[in-house]
Parts: C-alpha cells; structure tokens; sequence
C-alpha cells in the first residue's frame, strides 16, 4: 500500500510539472506566431529562473521552450528600454538577459548542432552583445550550413547580412 501511494504521488508530480511545463510549450508556439506583449515578462521569470539553475541535459523540448523563451525575455527587455532587439546597449539588465538567452542557445546546440535557425539566433543576439564580427561570421556559416534553404531562417540571415552592410 504504502508504495502504492508513492508511486501516486511522484506521478502527480510528475502530472503537474507537465501541465505547467505545456503552458509554457504553448506560449513558444505563440510567440512564433507574433506574440509580444510586455506582460509576458513576469509569466516566464519564474520558468528562466527554474531553468538556469535545472540540469536539463538534452531534454530538446524542454531545452528548445528555455531557449526561446530567454530570448524573449531579452526582447521584451530590450522594448521596455526603448532598444532595438538588434542592436548593443550597455543597459546590465539587459545585458545580463542577452547572456542568458546566449547561454540557453549554446545549451541546444551542443545537443542539436544541426539547427541552422538557432545558429543564426546566436548571431544575431552575438551581435546585440557586441561579439567580434569573425565569430559571428562563423555562427552565420553555420547556419548556411545547416539550414540552406530553410526560408524563414534563410530570409533573416539575408536581412541581417543586409542590416551589416548598412551599418547600425
């Protein structure tokens, strides 16, 4: 009996870390779809937070939920300030959030080095922290690399190739 009631309730646990843990897989589905709303920051502190200090080993979804969400946390942080999600700003806050979406990204891709979109995302919040212009180039080959002919990561790798040429 006794280990009957164990066994129930790690799976409740377990129950309950799923639910909590789709309501965030959820909110990354909407974000790819244009979600950005400025109140969203307090509904995924606790989530980043839980994460950063969690070995999420290479659990993909979970790792791929984490890293998307620090990113747009450093967005969202970034808009608050009044600051281009592409551009460098010395602000610590906004720095400290661009790290960790940086260390989120680098997190995935050790376990999915083939993910030619979340190269590029390296490259693009390298260039927010002002990252030397080589390393980039080599998150960008990657990303080439890996994701060719994929449109959507292919277009951005062309607006950012073009935003460079231009200048800030």
């Amino acid at each position: 009996m006794a280990l009957l009631i164990t066994a129930l309730s790690i799976n409740v646990r377990q129950l309950a870390s799923y639910l909590a843990f789709s309501d965030y897989a959820q909110l990354v589905e909407e974000i790819s779809e244009g979600r950005f709303m400025p109140s969203d920051l307090d509904r995924i502190s606790s989530f980043l937070a839980y994460y950063e200090t969690e070995n999420i080993s290479c659990r993909s979804e979970e790792i791929r939920v984490f890293a998307i969400l620090a990113l747009y946390r450093a967005d969202l942080l970034a808009a608050q300030k009044g600051v281009s999600p592409f551009d460098y700003s010395p602000d610590l806050g906004l720095q400290l959030a661009r790290a960790q979406a940086m260390r989120a990204i680098q997190g995935l891709l050790r376990c999915s080095p083939m993910d030619g979109d979340m190269w590029l995302r390296l490259a693009l919040v390298g260039r927010t922290m002002g990252l030397e212009q080589s390393l980039l180039d080599t998150y960008l080959a990657w990303s080439r690399t890996t994701a060719p002919h994929e449109g959507g990561v292919q277009r951005r790798r062309e607006d950012l190739s073009r935003s460079e040429r231009s200048g800030p």
